[in-house]
């Protein structure tokens, strides 16, 4: 199942899994190793973007990445684009 997918079919579970100390401590994590920063503008970052949802609900730090609100934004549209254009 692709990433893209996989976030639209389990959406319920990523809610519940983003409310438990388990997530918010490695959310954390990442947003420490980089700095507070986003990954792709340098700015003040907020959110924690999914590189990939392979190992969830187990993620590895290195499969998280801190981003803007607005980058964050970005690359959800582009993923969902991608995810519009495959099924066309």
């Amino acid at each position: 199942m692709n990433e893209n997918n996989f976030r639209l079919s389990n959406f319920g579970k990523l809610q519940e899994h983003y409310a438990t100390e388990k997530y918010r401590n490695i959310r954390k994590k990442a947003l420490i190793r980089d700095e507070n920063k986003c990954q792709i503008c340098n700015k003040d970052a907020e959110e924690v973007h999914h590189l990939t949802y392979e190992n969830f609900p187990d993620e590895k730090l290195e499969d998280l990445q801190s981003l803007c609100s607005k980058c964050h934004s970005e690359i959800t549209y582009k993923e969902r684009l991608e995810r519009i254009n495959k099924k066309s």
